[in-house]
């Protein structure tokens, strides 16, 4: 059984935009948000969805794609800590 969570994705530590999208069932990209550089956005979704978060090609975001498997509890996302940054924002 699913059960509803939230995760905040915080985009900071780089200077990349990146787009959060769910991945449904069938693997295809569902854009939720937009996020700029040093924003977080707070989403509603259930145990086990695969989020993605994905930066346009650019030399400050060495990984451009980050996945995130909601837990069963309420948690964190954070590009600081994922992305390897070039540099810091």
């Amino acid at each position: 059984e699913d059960t509803a969570v939230s995760v905040e994705f915080i985009n900071s530590g780089c200077n990349c935009a990146r787009k959060v999208s769910w991945l449904d069932p069938a693997g295809e990209r569902r854009q939720y948000a937009r996020l700029g550089p040093g924003e977080s956005h707070l989403q509603q979704t259930f145990s086990g969805h695969v989020w993605l978060l994905e930066a346009p090609p650019s030399a400050e975001c060495m990984r451009r794609e980050l996945r995130y498997a909601a837990s069963s509890a309420d948690g964190v996302a954070s590009v600081h800590l994922d992305a390897e940054c070039a540099r810091s924002a």
